[in-house]
């Protein structure tokens, strides 16, 4: 055993340190932040389209549709079912103009089979695994007895990523999804342990390629879309990796079950594999094996919709799993959890890009955030979204209510501006069917776009800056801007913007905001939302020193149109 002593500052500094040390992602596209649906198995297309436009119908926003393996001829690899899916380009261009991604399941396991030429090309070029006499590794897999390719090989990664070219560049296909790569083989295990490995030049049994194997796919998966895409940035999904499987691909907690047991577990995964590194990280929402009751569906998908990846995958045999099949009450509320979900994009796409830049986890658990208070050392359900969202996820039926840990500072209710007057300590909350308990922090500047049926949908969305007041408090927000996909922001077309709230006092409060780059160029327009302040107030707000027009009252929320940008707003109230 090798082991490591990182030392820092605090614990999420010491992730953000590791995360650095074994590789920081790339940033990824917009869309693959959005909602995902999948399913063991959408076929034939006309099913896949049917299934979009039902979300469309709904006006429920979904961003991709990912193809298990029904979508191969015979389940093997680099093949499309000619009878189910006649016009594959066609299909996957159709989906795109509705703005759907087409993702497509991948499994490492080669048919044998003369007549495909991916075998006998990897046969002709002895990248297969053998075993520890010479012979070829033949297991079972999907598509029947199978080979195995060695992506311990750099030349073998190198012929594997380019197997994706026609998938990629002539069908269109904007993302890849690797599975069985533990690897597994039927039934239930894995490779021999004599199975040898060229282990990039140190040759190696399988039992010290194991742990990598998956890692090693993934990377030759992610080389072809480098290659073969080279002007989008990658959407990969794998099953299986190691440390550092951030810089190539998003990950999900594998085959899960419908109950509250493995919702509870997957919060946990969620949390402990971005404490590892891995915030792109998701599991089955409502459970892959079995059928959810309407009100587990719901709490699983409004937990999903505040983890890195947000998919419902099920395995079909226990019936459908899309947010409309568990009557029209559920259907509302997982529709305003996947809405939720679009409306943040903005600031989940902002806590992506401090991740890629810097390392610093999306999840973070309590006791990694809050360390100094060992309260919260033995409180596991609770979690930060980002720098300034606290999420407490149900972990149980019937959960009309619960003892919940509100941090030390200023909290207010994210759904219903309430705010929490007890801090630092354990507090009774309610908890309706309709929405998790989720808070946001006073003086935090918290960007929202209106609702999208897909990211992209508005090119120009316009901005609102949601603000929640706290006196006497001083807290730095940030935002990111680009185009969503592509690599312009590398050649600086991009705007990243910082917010500086100081609460000035019981009647006043302060909002300096900063740019680099243009301010303007990826939104519309923007306005500033004030929440929390005292009811029954007179508001005045200067803009650099000019009066605010057009400021408007709804209730205890107040409105102010920004033109372009301000460097200052100054907000102040007396009671009217």
């Amino acid at each position: 055993m090798n082991y490591y002593f990182i030392y820092d500052r605090s614990p999420l500094d010491i992730v953000a340190a590791y995360t650095r040390l074994t590789g920081t992602p790339e940033l990824p596209p917009l869309w693959a932040l959005g909602y995902h649906q999948s399913k063991w198995s959408y076929y034939p297309d006309k099913a896949v389209y049917n299934l979009v436009e039902r979300f469309r119908d709904l006006g429920i926003p979904c961003d991709a549709v990912h193809l298990d393996h029904h979508y191969m001829e015979q389940k093997e690899g680099f093949t499309w079912d000619r009878h189910n899916f006649p016009d594959a380009a066609g299909m996957v261009r159709s989906l795109e103009e509705d703005g759907v991604k087409t993702v497509l399941i991948v499994n490492p396991g080669v048919k044998i089979n003369p007549a495909n030429p991916v075998w006998a090309e990897g046969l002709e070029r002895n990248y297969f695994c053998r075993r520890s006499e010479g012979n070829l590794l033949s297991e079972e897999v999907w598509p029947g007895l199978c080979n195995f390719p060695d992506f311990t090989a750099p030349a073998v990664r190198s012929w594997w990523a380019d197997l994706f070219r026609h998938d990629l560049e002539e069908v269109g296909v904007r993302g890849l999804w690797n599975d069985m790569n533990e690897p597994v083989v039927f039934p239930d295990r894995t490779f021999p342990m004599d199975t040898r490995h060229e282990y990039d030049g140190m040759p190696c049994s399988h039992e010290k390629a194991h742990n990598i194997y998956g890692q090693c796919m993934a990377e030759a998966s992610w080389l072809g879309m480098k290659r073969h895409a080279p002007d989008r940035r990658p959407f990969l999904l794998s099953r299986s990796g190691f440390a550092g499987l951030q810089r190539f691909a998003a990950t999900w907690t594998g085959d899960n079950r419908s109950s509250w047991e493995h919702l509870k577990l997957a919060n946990f995964q969620c949390q402990r594999l971005a404490a590892s590194g891995i915030s792109f990280a998701g599991a089955d929402a409502g459970g892959f094996m079995g059928h959810p009751t309407p009100e587990l569906f719901c709490r699983w998908m409004q937990m999903a919709a505040f983890h890195g990846l947000f998919r419902n995958h099920s395995s079909g045999e226990f019936g459908g799993q899309e947010p409309w099949v568990f009557g029209q009450e559920a259907t509302a509320y997982v529709k305003a959890a996947i809405e939720g979900r679009y409306r943040l994009l903005p600031y989940i796409y902002t806590q992506f890009r401090r991740y890629a830049e810097t390392g610093m986890p999306v999840l973070r658990s309590l006791a990694l955030q809050c360390f100094r208070n060992r309260d919260t050392y033995w409180r596991g359900a609770e979690y930060f979204f980002g720098d300034h969202l606290y999420v407490i996820p149900i972990h149980e039926p019937q959960e009309g209510g619960r003892f919940l840990y509100i941090p030390e500072g200023v909290w207010y209710s994210y759904h219903t501006d309430s705010l929490m007057e007890d801090t630092g300590k354990d507090v009774w909350v309610k908890c309706p069917l309709s929405f998790l308990p989720v808070y946001v922090r006073g003086g935090a500047v918290i960007p929202h776009w209106p609702v999208q049926q897909h990211a992209g949908e508005l090119p120009r969305p316009p901005l609102t800056l949601d603000v929640w007041w706290a006196p006497d408090e001083e807290v730095a927000s940030h935002l990111y801007e680009d185009a969503g996909d592509g690599y312009a922001y590398r050649n600086g077309e991009c705007a990243v913007h910082e917010f500086l709230y100081r609460g000035t006092g019981s009647h006043s409060l302060e909002l300096a905001w900063k740019c680099e780059g243009d301010p303007c160029a990826f939104h519309e327009s923007a306005e500033v939302v004030l929440h929390g302040l005292p009811a029954g107030i007179a508001l005045s707000a200067r803009m650099d020193g000019v009066p605010c027009r057009g400021v408007a009252r709804d209730g205890r929320v107040w409105r102010i149109p920004v033109e372009g940008k301000f460097e200052t707003l100054s907000a102040c109230w007396t009671e009217e």
